[in-house]
Order: C-alpha cells, then sequence, then structure tokens
C-alpha cells in the first residue's frame, strides 16, 4: 500500500471515528461539569502554548517556511485566550469575584476559537497566494499582539446577550464566524494544499476536519443535552490541538533524522574527500611565518617523500625544493606573495625525499594578517602534477605537429561543427580561423563532388569506419581545389563516437598534372578526341553492353576527302585548323553517349551505340550535311567533304577488329564511287538505306502534294451484326512508286519525326470525316484512330486533340484511340497519368496488337481502357490451331472479368467468326466484312450494309473443346 492510500484510509477512519464519537458523547452522563470543563481549558492552553513553542522551534530551524510562523503566532495567541476563558469559567475565579458580569463567562469561549480560525485561515492565504512574500516578523508580533489584546477585552468588557438560550437548533449565530473560518481553511488545504505529500499539512488538515465538527457541536448543542453536547465539543477541540502537535512533532523528527543523515552523509563525504585527495596528490599545509614552522597533512607528507621527524621548517621546506627552482621560489614569496599581499599560486619541482625522484608540483596558498597587516600565516594546499605535466609537454608537442603540419587537419563535432582547424587548413582555404570556427564543413562545398560521395562518406563514419576519398572544394576566393581526405571517428574508451578529425591534402595541382599525362595517354593533342587507345577502352565497354542488351552497335570510319591537297598546297598549320574544326563539328552532330576518336591525320573513327542502319543512316546524313559547310582559315574559303564507311553489329562483324574493317572497306567503296557519301558493308544494306532516304524525302512533301489518304475499315458488333465504328487507316500514294506499304513508310515518318505532323492530318481528317457521315444521317459511329508512341509522348497530345474535336464539334465519346501493347508497357505509369486525363474528358482508349508484347496484368487492370483488340495474327490459324484457339478463348475471358470489351482484327472466313461469337467476342474486323475503303466506297458498303443481313448466322462445325 503507498503512503499516498494510507494517509487516505487514515482521513477516512478519523472521520468516521468522530462522527461516531457524537452519538457517543450524547450517551455518557457527565459530573462536575464545571471543574471538568476547567480542567479541559486548561490542557487546551497547555497544549495551544506546547503547538506554539514547537512551531516556532520549527519556524527557526527552517525560516524559508513561514506557515509554521503563523502557526505559532495564532497558537501562542490561542493560548492566551485559552487560558483566560479557564480562569473566567472556574469556581475559583467565581468566589474572588462574586460581581463578575453575567455575560462575560459565557461569551468568553468564542474568543480563541475565532482567534484560532483567523490565524488559520490566513496561513492558507499566505501559502496560497502570498508564498513568495516574506512576513515581516516584527509586524506579526505586533499585529498578533494587538488582535490578542482586542479579542481579550472584547470579550471581557463588552455585555452582549445570554450565550445559553438553548431553544434552538444552531441558535448561537455568533458561533458562525469562526466555523466559517475554519470551513474555508479547510477547503483551501483540502482542495489546493499539499497534505498528500507534506507530512505537517496533512496532521494541520485533520486538525482543520475535526475543528469544523467540532465547532458543528458547539452550535448545535441543545438544553437536554446541553453539557453532554459542550463538553463534547471541548473534547474535540483538544483532539484538534493535539493532531497539529503531532504533525509538528513527526515534521521535527523528520528534520532531526535528516540533519543525522546530513552529518552521516557529510562524514562519509570527508572520507571520500580524503581518499579522492590522495588519489589525486593533493595534500595541504599551515605554514607560521613568526616561528618559521609548517605542519603538513599526512598527503603531504607522502608527497614530500618524508614523516613527522623531518625538520619542518622554512629550510627544511626549500632543501625539499628542486635546487634549479629554489631562488625563483625564494624570489617569488618575497617580491610577490609577502611583499605584495598576493595569494600564492606557482608551479614548481620538488626533490622527493625518499627515492630522490624528481616530481612537479601546483602550490596554492592564502595569507592570513595580524592587527597591523602583517602576514602571519598561510594555509594553502599541494598537488602532485607529475602526470599533468608530462601530458602536457606531450601535448604541446603534438599541437606544435598538428599546427606545422603540411595537411589540413579539421576537427569537428558529430553535428559537423568545426572545432579546430591548422594553419595548413587556413593557408589552402583562405578562411580565417574565426571565420569557421562553429561553421559546417559544406562552407567549402563546391557542387561538383558527387552526391554518391558524400553519402559513401557518412556510411563508413556513422559506422565508426575510416573513410578515404577525394572532395572538390570551393576556396574563400571561389577558386576550386582538390583534396584528398581520410575522415576518421574519434572514440573513447567505450567505443562512442565524439569528434571527426579530417586530414587533408591539396591534390589541385597533382590532380592536373595526371590530367595533363592522361591527356597525352588517351587524347588527341591536336583536336583534343579520344586516340585509339582511348578508343580501344571505349569500344571493349560498348561491345560488351551491345551483347549484353541485344542491341546493334554501329562502327562508322570517316575520311576526309582530298585533304593531302590541303597539307600540300596551304601547309600543315591550315591543315591543322581545319582538322580542329572538322572534329568541332562532328562533336556537335553526335549525341553524348556516342564516342569519336582520331586515329592519325584525317581518318576518324565513331561508335553509336543502339544504332541501327536507318538510324545510322540519318546520322550519316547529318554529318555529311555538317562537315560538307563552308569554312574559312586563314582567308581561305574551303569546302571539305566526308566519306563515310558504316559497319554494324553484330551483321558486319561480332569483334571490333572485323567491325572496323568492314567499315574502312565500305569507306573505299565510296571514295572510289563519287565520295562525299555513306555506305554500308552489304549491298542489301545499302540498297534499303537508300530506299529508306528516297521515301523520306518524298514524304516530306507527301502532305503538301496530297499524296495521302485515310481509308476505313468498319467494326461489326457480333450481337447483331450492325456496323458500330470504323479504323481510320493511313494509305500513301506516290506518283511514281507507287502504293506504299504503311508497314514501311510508317516506321520512316516517326524516325524522321515527320509522324507528328502526319498525325495531327490524320486526326483531324478522321474526326471531320466522321462528323460530316453524322451529318448526312449516318447512324453515329466510333470512329478509331491510331497513335504512335512519338505522338503519344507529345505533351500537348490531350490539348491538340480536344481541340480538334472542339473545332469539328464531335463529341468526345465518338472518338478512340488506339495504342500498341509495346507503347502502354514502354513506360506505364506515365501511360497510366495520361490515360486518366483522356478519361476525364470522356474520350475512349484501346490496347491494339494485344497479346503480342509483354503486358503486366497489374497495369491492364490500372489502365484506363475499354477495349482489347486480338491482334490478327492470333485470329488466322484459330480454325485448326489449339494453341491460336486457347490464346484467344483466354484473352476474352480476362478482358470479360475485368470489364472490358474485346475485337478481333483480321476475320476472314465464317469458322472464325463463328469462334469468335461462340466465346463472347464483342467486335470483329476483318475482310470478311469488308476491306478498307476510300470514305465514298465506304459510305456505299455502309448504305449497302444497312440493307442487307449481315452473315452473321453462318455457323461451322469445329472439332474439340473451346
Amino acid at each position: 500500500m503507498t503512503l499516498e492510500s494510507k494517509r487516505k484510509y487514515n482521513f477516512i477512519l478519523v472521520t468516521i471515528l468522530l462522527f461516531l464519537s457524537y452519538p457517543l458523547l450524547r450517551s455518557i452522563e457527565w459530573h462536575g461539569s464545571t471543574h471538568l470543563h476547567t480542567f479541559m481549558e486548561i490542557i487546551a492552553t497547555l497544549l495551544a502554548l506546547f503547538v506554539g513553542i514547537l512551531s516556532f522551534i520549527h519556524y527557526h530551524t527552517n525560516k524559508s517556511n513561514q506557515l509554521f510562523l503563523l502557526i505559532a503566532v495564532g497558537f501562542f495567541g490561542t493560548a492566551f485566550l485559552d487560558g483566560y476563558h479557564a480562569i473566567v469559567t472556574s469556581l475559583f475565579f467565581a468566589e474572588y469575584f462574586p460581581s463578575i458580569p453575567s455575560s462575560l463567562i459565557p461569551w468568553s469561549w468564542i474568543a480563541s476559537r475565532l482567534f484560532l480560525s483567523i490565524f488559520l485561515f490566513w496561513s492558507y492565504i499566505h501559502f496560497r497566494y502570498m508564498h513568495s512574500t516574506t512576513i515581516n516578523e516584527r509586524h506579526l508580533y505586533t499585529f498578533a499582539s494587538l488582535s490578542t489584546l482586542t479579542t481579550f477585552l472584547f470579550f471581557a468588557f463588552v455585555p452582549l446577550s445570554n450565550a445559553y438560550n438553548t431553544e434552538f437548533i444552531f441558535h448561537r449565530m455568533a458561533e458562525w464566524v469562526p466555523g466559517l473560518f475554519f470551513s474555508l481553511a479547510l477547503c483551501g488545504y483540502l482542495v489546493k494544499g499539499n497534505w498528500k505529500k507534506d507530512i505537517f499539512e496533512y496532521w494541520l488538515t485533520l486538525s482543520l476536519i475535526v475543528s469544523v465538527i467540532s465547532q458543528i457541536v458547539f452550535m448545535s448543542s441543545s438544553e437536554v443535552l446541553f453539557d453532554i453536547e459542550f463538553d463534547a465539543a471541548h473534547l474535540l477541540k483538544k483532539i484538534s490541538y493535539i493532531l497539529v502537535l503531532i504533525g509538528l512533532l513527526k515534521s521535527i523528527y523528520k528534520l532531526v533524522l535528516y540533519g543525522v543523515i546530513q552529518r552521516a552523509e557529510l562524514i562519509k563525504q570527508t572520507y571520500k574527500l580524503k581518499r579522492y585527495q590522495r588519489i589525486a596528490g593533493l595534500g595541504s599545509y599551515l605554514l607560521n611565518f613568526k616561528t618559521g614552522i609548517w605542519t603538513s597533512s599526512e598527503i603531504l607528507d607522502e608527497l614530500f617523500g618524508i614523516d613527522q621527524s623531518y625538520n619542518h621548517s622554512t629550510e627544511g621546506w626549500t632543501l625539499i625544493v628542486h635546487p634549479d627552482d629554489r631562488i625563483k621560489m625564494d624570489d617569488y614569496l618575497k617580491n610577490e606573495v609577502l611583499a605584495k599581499g598576493k595569494p600564492f599560486d606557482k608551479e614548481y619541482r620538488i626533490v622527493r625525499q625518499t627515492d630522490q625522484s624528481i616530481r612537479w608540483l601546483h602550490g596554492l596558498g592564502k595569507l592570513e594578517f595580524d592587527n597591523d597587516g602583517l602576514p602571519v600565516k598561510m594555509v594553502g594546499t599541494v598537488q602532485d602534477i607529475t602526470e599533468q605535466k608530462r601530458a602536457s609537454d606531450s601535448l604541446l608537442k603534438l599541437s606544435l605537429a598538428v599546427e606545422q603540419s603540411p595537411n589540413s587537419i579539421v576537427i569537428t563535432d558529430l553535428d559537423g561543427k568545426i572545432e579546430y582547424v591548422n594553419n595548413m587548413f587556413i593557408k589552402v582555404t583562405g578562411y580565417s580561423r574565426d571565420e569557421v570556427l562553429g561553421q559546417n564543413p559544406r562552407i567549402l562545398k563546391s557542387g561538383k563532388t558527387p552526391q554518391t560521395t558524400f553519402k559513401e562518406m557518412w556510411a563508413h563514419l556513422t559506422r565508426g569506419d575510416i573513410w578515404h576519398g577525394e572532395i572538390i572544394n570551393r576556396r574563400k576566393d571561389k577558386s576550386i581545389y582538390i583534396e584528398s581526405a581520410t575522415i576518421t571517428p574519434v572514440k573513447q574508451a567505450d567505443g562512442k563516437i565524439t569528434n571527426y578529425v579530417a586530414i587533408k591534402e591539396d591534390i589541385t595541382e597533382k590532380k592536373k598534372a595526371e590530367a595533363y599525362t592522361e591527356n597525352l595517354a588517351y587524347f588527341d593533342q591536336l583536336t583534343g578526341l579520344p586516340n585509339r587507345r582511348m578508343l580501344q577502352a571505349q569500344v571493349k565497354y560498348r561491345l560488351n553492353m551491345a551483347q549484353s542488351n541485344h542491341q546493334p552497335l554501329t562502327v562508322m570510319f570517316l575520311d576526309l576527302d582530298n585533304f593531302k591537297n590541303i597539307n600540300d598546297s596551304l601547309g600543315h598549320t591550315v591543315g591543322d585548323q581545319v582538322l580542329i574544326k572538322i572534329a568541332k563539328r562532328i562533336k556537335k552532330a553526335i549525341r553524348e553517349v556516342d564516342t569519336v576518336s582520331r586515329l592519325g591525320g584525317d581518318e576518324f573513327i565513331m561508335l553509336f551505340p543502339n544504332t541501327d542502319a536507318n538510324a545510322a543512316m540519318h546520322i550519316a546524313t547529318t554529318l555529311i550535311q555538317e562537315i560538307s559547310k563552308a569554312s574559312v582559315v586563314e582567308h581561305n574559303e574551303l569546302t571539305i567533304t566526308p566519306s563515310i564507311g558504316i559497319a554494324i553489329y553484330p551483321n558486319d562483324g561480332n569483334d571490333f577488329k572485323t567491325l572496323l574493317k568492314n567499315a574502312e572497306t565500305a569507306m573505299y567503296r565510296v571514295k572510289n564511287d563519287s565520295r562525299n557519301g555513306f555506305h554500308f558493308v552489304t549491298p542489301e544494306m545499302q540498297l534499303s538505306a537508300s530506299r529508306n532516304l528516297q521515301l523520306e524525302n518524298a514524304l516530306r512533301h507527301a502532305l503538301k502534294r496530297n499524296e495521302l489518304q485515310l481509308y476505313y475499315q468498319p467494326q461489326i458488333s457480333t450481337s447483331n451484326g450492325q456496323i458500330i465504328g470504323a479504323e481510320a487507316l493511313l494509305r500513301w500514294h506516290h506518283p511514281e512508286l507507287g502504293m506504299i506499304s504503311p508497314a514501311e513508310f510508317i516506321p520512316i515518318a516517326e524516325s524522321s519525326g515527320q509522324i507528328i505532323e502526319i498525325g495531327e492530318w490524320v486526326l483531324r481528317t478522321a474526326i471531320r470525316q466522321t462528323k460530316n457521315w453524322m451529318d448526312d444521317g449516318f447512324t453515329p459511329m466510333i470512329i478509331a484512330v491510331n497513335l504512335s508512341v512519338v505522338q503519344f509522348r507529345q505533351k500537348n497530345l490531350l490539348t491538340l486533340i480536344t481541340d480538334i474535336l472542339a473545332e469539328v464539334q464531335l463529341p468526345n465519346e465518338y472518338l478512340e484511340l488506339e495504342l500498341t501493347e509495346a507503347v502502354t508497357m514502354h513506360d506505364p505509369e506515365s501511360v497510366i497519368n495520361v490515360m486518366n486525363t483522356f478519361h476525364e474528358q470522356g474520350i475512349r482508349m484501346s490496347i491494339d496488337d494485344f497479346g503480342t508484347g509483354y503486358s503486366s496484368l497489374s497495369y491492364l487492370k490500372k489502365f484506363k481502357v475499354y477495349k482489347l483488340k486480338i491482334d490478327q495474327s492470333f485470329i488466322r490459324d484459330i480454325s485448326n490451331d489449339p494453341d491460336d484457339r486457347a490464346i484467344v478463348s483466354a484473352i476474352i475471358d480476362m478482358a470479360s472479368n475485368l470489364g472490358l470489351q474485346t475485337i478481333a482484327e483480321g476475320v476472314e472466313t465464317a469458322e472464325q467468326l463463328a469462334f469468335l461469337r461462340l466465346h463472347g467476342c464483342h467486335e470483329v474486323q476483318g475482310y470478311y466484312f469488308s476491306k478498307p475503303l476510300p470514305s465514298v466506297e465506304f459510305e456505299q458498303f455502309r448504305h449497302n450494309h444497312d440493307l442487307t443481313s449481315p452473315p452473321l448466322n453462318q455457323q461451322a462445325d469445329f472439332e474439340g473443346d473451346y
């Protein structure tokens, strides 16, 4: 049970006992109540006087608690008034003063209780609201004396009505006044007091409870039971005094016990102090200047290596001091300490008498003077500082070594705040010591050190490991320098890290020398391009990447046409300047990931990772255009043309030697033809490149010459055979080359960037045509338009499409945008964002060629699409290929479970149609219904289709399960 719980139970128990005492007291018949009353008042007087004395003693023991002062004064006054009441109510007093007024005796009992209740209430007020205010004792004593005297005179000489009128309960209204003050004080201590923890306040609160009960008994005394109730009330008053007395005794006992504990602790600490002094080598002495004798502590004798038989005179002390320090010590004592009255404070050496070892001591001393101001004594201490001196000397050497170190040294705390820098740091950085102390080393940050370096550094340091690396920093004057840094965590004996120490070397010049040497070894000194040695390293890396990723790698061998003529006619200086210009133009024309190297003379080798024949053709064309531009060198206008040979891994070779040889052979083929061009290794590739270049150039004029046309292929509902939509398909009819397949010219349009303009034309034409058909009375249908990956990456794609729809006034829900499965899985997260924006605008999205790519089902369910188009490669053989039938039925079932519609393209037979209808495919398109048609023919097809029954009722017999 806790102390707080015990006190609660005590409160409850005392209160119950006191309430039970009331009927008990009523049942007892008292005899000789006057004598008993006088006796009880005498007891009350003595108790109040004892409480006052103890409270006064307690206050003077601890003057910081003025509660005891108020209690003391209150009970002293109460003792006086209780004594007065005991006298005037005794038979002895009545015999000697028979003429006393009849009103004097009955009312005198209120005096003490009124006085005490006011002071107890005052004690609470002071405790609660004025505890920080110091009570003036003289004013308090004066006030208490005057109050006591006033109360005495008032009740002694002011005639009052008969107090023994006992007709009704609570008839003596004067009793309410002390009752009110007792109750207020009790409420205050109960609610705001510290009675749960403070032992005196606990018993004072109990006393107030009893006082309130006593006052209730006083006020409720009746004529029938007057003696019993009257004596019971007096008894309760005495109990309230006793409770305060108990609280005081317990509090004083606690103080006394605390004093005993403190004294024991003082003895213990004194013993510890002596032990610590012995450990610290700290002795004490007293030197009497008149007698020249000094007394020393046991520890000082041990320091000096002497005992009590040693000559404790000034001469004896001088003999202990090291011979080299005696003159200085004597001079210091006479001229500084004795002459000027300064305290003794000096370090000196002694020769220990027992082992003749030399020890360093630090002496302190304070002079004591006589009435004439002359020094008579000196009291002080002497401490052995030999080890500190040695450590200090070592530290001084270390400090000098650190300060004079050729490396920068920085010490920081765990938060990175600089605590120390040496002179080399100041010299290297240009910052003064005051400018960097308390700062973070990031004031040197240049922004050129990779973040990975700092992450690696802190990963080492937080583990308590040493880190070594290079950091690119910035001096105060903004110049950049490179440091080789070693940062070490400083650990205590328990392994706790307290600081970080960085030792740094400025390696800027060393790096420049290394860079120059590397430049000589790996770079062409004329053009600054990588040389053959650097090219070999790049080739090895690029070939490994190409093999790992199954990607093409293009190697180009470029040679300048007739460059020898420039050297022979204009000199090598002009030739060198031409080579420098050509090198810059080549670097400008290629990507950052590409590599260009000068082998020597006018030969350049280039590597293009992930570059196929089509892309290589464009790069070669660009290089020819850039290099062939006229140049002015030393007032000579020169036009240089290149010959380029192209070899592509893996078709033209699996190693660099083979690739380079084939590219060089292809280059000489250009030289033999007409120069100023490029050539692939194989005739087929060269023919394909020529065809692509021809188509690319022709395609640039196709729109202006109205060579492009949209064809429309109907999309049929399998449920009712109605045309519910059409797919817009791009066709190109060249006047000379004839009809060109989309499979041939669409990739060229994408790689050359022409697909953006062509794609906008397709969207605009298809949307306008659909709106025209609706205006002509045809049933509204959905128009499906394919988007290429280049179009899909346009940032303004949504704005472009919505503007076209608004311009043509075609409702958004009649436009369907088809994306291939490969496009959707290239960057699924960005695709989801774009699809969401189209979905919010009410524009339909579908996935084309489904099943040919590598769709992620987790992304598929996030795509805002409404339809999957099953690729025709699966439809072609579903009549006889069980694998295709299984794939198609699985796609339809999956789409159905995801709430998506399906459409099959390439439907050419009734058997294919029947299978698709049987398995729940929603829509179909293909030659079984119609091939793609120009707009006029498509209109006629729609008209005829609406007049005839769709061929959807024909069924086919299939073997096997579906």
